[in-house]
């Protein structure tokens, strides 16, 4: 048998919402679109970096404390 494996995408932990105004722009999404296309990617790489690695679990200085 002839079986390949496929990659899966990491799941994410969070998920990054933008801020909307009650008429429903977007304001910081829509600031974010018009930077060029190198910053543009790289706050996209970091907005996604931190949905799938933020810890959700309890602060650290929380458990210290205890």
């Amino acid at each position: 048998m002839n079986m390949s494996i496929k990659p899966t995408a990491p799941q994410k932990r969070i998920h990054a919402r933008f801020y909307a105004s009650d008429s429903g722009n977007e304001p910081v999404k829509e600031a974010l679109l018009e930077l060029g296309r190198p910053t543009k990617t790289i706050v996209g790489e970091d907005i996604r970096f931190v949905e799938i690695n933020w810890r959700v679990d309890r602060p650290y200085s929380f458990l210290s404390q205890t």
